[in-house]
């Protein structure tokens, strides 16, 4: 059953973050680590802590995160330690302690910002994504949050920029219209209650990005999502 193979997974899990610490130097700085072999190796550990976060088993992902991010920090990797951040930032909401939530996520912004050089690689995606997360831990609707909503709308809509510029280059591209219908649908959603007519349009702009990419299994679910989620601001404006 499920509950099986989660523990199958947790398991190997745990046996790939004890191979790491294996692999890791005795007595010597993290610094001294092969910086491709460092790379891998944190890798496995955001992967490793997401399952236990998955677990819910919060201190032990945290651990493994700690790792991921202190090995980044010696190896020079900063955007795989703003990644291991955002897991820990995940971690620390999963645990209701919000304000370190914030502080992580924070951090891996800051990590993860692109600079000029970098505006078309995979580093501005994860650093989007970053920004959801961050608009998330701030006011994401119906979940636990800070409920500041207004300032997590603007996070949010910076995401949603930068995912528009993906969106464009490839119109076909799953990936890229569904960052688009992700972050209107967290922002429509939050709107819902206080501008139903933003909100209305939002949904309805989501649901023609995933209807872009219509040879992808997900659209029909996405789609059905977007028109759901829009009898509410409907029935706000009067529309029935």
């Amino acid at each position: 059953g499920d509950a099986g193979r989660s523990g199958e997974v947790l398991g190997l899990a745990r046996k790939a973050a004890q191979r790491v610490d294996q692999y890791l130097p005795v007595g010597r700085s993290l610094a001294s680590l092969d910086r491709q072999d460092a790379q891998q190796a944190i890798i496995t550990l955001i992967n490793v802590s997401n399952q236990y976060m998955k677990a819910a088993q919060f201190e032990e992902a945290l651990g493994v995160a700690n790792r991921a991010i202190q090995i980044a920090r010696a190896t020079n990797w900063p955007g795989q330690a703003g990644a291991a951040l955002m897991v820990e930032a995940q971690v620390y909401r999963a645990k209701g302690d919000l304000n370190e939530a914030l502080g992580a996520i924070r951090a891996s912004v800051k990590l993860l910002q692109p600079d000029d050089s970098d505006r078309g690689g995979g580093r501005l995606k994860t650093y989007g994504l970053a920004m959801i997360r961050e608009g998330e831990i701030l006011g994401e609707d119906e979940a636990i949050s800070l409920n500041r909503t207004d300032e997590a709308v603007k996070r949010i809509e910076s995401a949603l920029e930068i995912g528009e510029e993906f969106a464009r280059r490839d119109p076909t591209d799953f990936q890229s219209q569904y960052r688009v219908f992700t972050a209107e649908m967290k922002i429509a959603d939050i709107l819902r209650h206080s501008d139903p007519r933003r909100a209305l349009e939002l949904y309805d702009d989501a649901r023609r990005h995933v209807e872009l990419a219509a040879a992808h299994g997900s659209v029909i679910r996405n789609k059905t999502e977007s028109v759901a989620k829009s009898v509410d601001p409907l029935l706000r404006l009067g529309r029935r």
